[in-house]
């Protein structure tokens, strides 16, 4: 039996506060079922740089050319498309107008023909590239609407702040996935772009990489059935929201996205969802002078807002899901990290440790380097975080992973310090609940006894809080 189209919400939280404590933080874990089987029209727009650089060396462009090809190859027939060429301007390489073509078995020939074609010159203004995506998109209809964005340099025909315009007209009308080609590009570039058109941000290690790495955007793109969900939060009188983020599947600071839609209402689009999940964490202000110690208060209801106009029908939890303050005197209470929170509060770390090990090495301090980097390391092992660890063994020997014992590589290449940048903001999936094994597994080693919680429990190193309970440890 198919299993209904629907949206799940849970809030994860320590209810309890300190009695003078005025922050509220939750992790806020939405799940989409049963879309996996569902259809919907795609939109697809192939934004490649083909400025001067992309022919040095003539790989690049032969590599941009190949993946383009890959990428319409995956479409499936009947979804839309188009290809732009990106130098200072924006040229349209396939439909010859500024318009989405269907994908047919003669429209995908003769949009690889034109690719074959692409050629290497001129200067890189981004917001033109994006600028021409979102004239394309607006012609035809879509459900979902995807870009994938190519560059192997800086945005250096424009301002940052013309970029940042165009990013901000783009908002909520298109996703769009960056990715850097070479070593040239900026990795703040691919995440700023990235964070604000609600996509990933990467680069290809190797030329021969990019068509897989086409073929994988294209069909995570296709998987997207639901055009866009909005998370909308009611508040108590006097509650404000200091920030809502992102923090799975990638970290994104949402808190200027946030739109006001009635008193004391205000919502943040997730964009497009296919079957999947992601977690934002929220932090809420309130003032506890006037409330009773004790006395338990729901400081926002939250509740998820399909869109009803586009896409399939899908159920959304008809009651909201609260989130609560229990303002406390007793410090065990009010010292406990929920443990999805510390989750992310340690990929913060590890982002912080994998950034502050890339200015050291480029300011000559190769110890420091060394010592953020193994720190990074032994995060990324904690916290199950693939990604970053396979990034970081670019930089680093890794001799003990839950130890954090490395040795700085002889030779470091200035694309694998972007590369490990623009990925620190991938993140893995918070554990499902508090509960959690007894015993350490055999590769992780206990503290001494000293480092016991309140409760009795072994703490592993490196922890600041107790797995098992959730409470914070003072520094050793």
């Amino acid at each position: 039996m198919s299993v209904r189209p629907a949206f799940t919400l849970e809030v994860g939280q320590n209810e309890y506060l300190h009695a003078t404590a005025d922050e509220m933080h939750a992790i806020l874990t939405i799940s989409a079922r049963g879309l996996a089987d569902l259809g919907s029209t795609l939109a697809e727009v192939i934004l490649v740089d083909c400025s001067g650089s992309m022919g040095w060396p003539s790989t690049k462009i032969a590599a941009a050319r190949r993946a383009s090809a890959a990428a319409i190859d995956t479409l499936r027939d009947g979804s839309l498309f188009a290809v732009v060429a990106g130098t200072s301007s924006a040229r349209m390489v396939y439909p010859a107008r500024p318009e989405l073509a269907v994908v047919t078995p003669e429209s995908r020939a003769a949009a690889k023909e034109a690719v074959r074609w692409l050629e290497d010159h001129g200067g890189t203004a981004m917001s033109t590239w994006l600028h021409r995506a979102r004239e394309i998109f607006t012609t035809r209809p879509a459900v979902i609407r995807h870009a994938i964005l190519l560059t192997d340099g800086r945005n250096e025909s424009e301002s940052a702040a013309r970029l940042d315009a165009e990013l901000g007209a783009c908002e909520g009308l298109f996703s769009c996935d960056a990715r850097g080609i070479g070593d040239g590009w900026e990795s703040d570039e691919l995440l700023r772009i990235a964070g604000r058109l609600r996509g990933t941000a990467d680069a290809v290690r190797e030329d021969s990489e990019l068509v897989a790495d086409f073929q994988k955007m294209t069909r995570s793109a296709m998987r997207k059935v639901v055009p866009d969900l909005r998370v909308r939060f009611r508040l108590l009188p006097g509650v404000g929201i200091r920030f809502v983020k992102q923090v799975f599947p990638v970290e994104a600071d949402l808190t200027g996205q946030l739109r006001q839609v009635g008193d004391r209402t205000v919502e943040f689009a997730t964009g497009s969802w296919g079957e999947e999940s992601r977690e934002y964490h929220v932090c809420l202000t309130a003032d506890p002078a006037g409330h009773a110690s004790g006395e338990r208060l729901r400081l926002a209801r939250v509740d998820l807002v399909a869109d009803g106009t586009a896409g399939p029908e899908v159920d959304v939890p008809a009651t909201g899901a609260p989130i609560l303050v229990h303002w406390t005197g007793e410090p065990v209470l009010s010292s406990r990290i929920h443990l999805k929170v510390g989750h992310y509060t340690e990929h913060v770390e590890l982002r912080e440790a994998i950034n502050a090990g890339c200015g050291a090495y480029e300011s000559g301090d190769v110890e420091e380097a060394e010592r953020a980097w193994g720190r990074a390391v032994r995060l990324a092992a904690e916290l199950d975080n693939q990604k970053n660890l396979d990034r970081l063994s670019c930089l680093v020997h890794i001799d003990d992973a839950a130890q954090g014992k490395v040795r700085l590589r002889e030779t470091i290449e200035g694309g694998d310090l972007k590369r490990v940048k623009v990925t620190s903001v991938v993140s893995s999936m918070s554990p499902g609940s508090l509960a959690r094994p007894l015993h350490p597994k055999p590769d992780e080693q206990p503290v001494a006894t000293s480092r016991r919680c309140p409760q009795g429990h072994l703490v592993l190193a490196g922890h600041g809080y107790c797995r098992e309970c959730g409470i914070k440890l003072e520094a050793p």
